[in-house]
């Protein structure tokens, strides 16, 4: 990220936290009881900012991310990247391509077209 992008800073946007659902089954063991209510979780959404190196156009993520930590340790036992939108490395090829355009002249901006400096978010979900 530092590599395409400058001044990046980093701002909390949710915190929760998630403990397993309560685990009153006739058939659980006792011993698993305890570990199983200490099974928690965190989930932290982050909102990133930047500046592209390229064009000067300002950049934006949304980062949402899950701890799951050991019940027994209490040390994070993994990192889930759940959702980074938009996907960074189309932020930065969208950047690129309108300043090479813009350079070169390739056209002149037609309605939707990115402009030099903006950065825009794609929504991969409408194919």
């Amino acid at each position: 990220m530092r590599t395409l992008y400058s001044d990046l800073r980093v701002e909390l946007r949710k915190v929760a936290v998630q403990g397993s659902p309560s685990a009153h089954s006739e058939g659980a063991a006792v011993g698993s009881h305890s570990n199983h209510q200490r099974d928690k979780s965190l989930l932290i959404g982050l909102d990133v900012y930047g500046t592209t190196r390229v064009s000067g156009g300002v950049g934006q993520w949304q980062i949402d991310s899950t701890y799951s930590f050991s019940p027994i340790s209490g040390l994070i036992q993994t990192h889930t990247i759940n959702s980074i939108h938009p996907a960074p490395h189309q932020a930065a090829y969208d950047a690129l391509r309108a300043s090479l355009s813009s350079m070169f002249g390739f056209g002149g901006p037609g309605p939707g077209d990115i402009q030099p400096g903006e950065v825009r978010a794609v929504d991969g979900d409408k194919e």
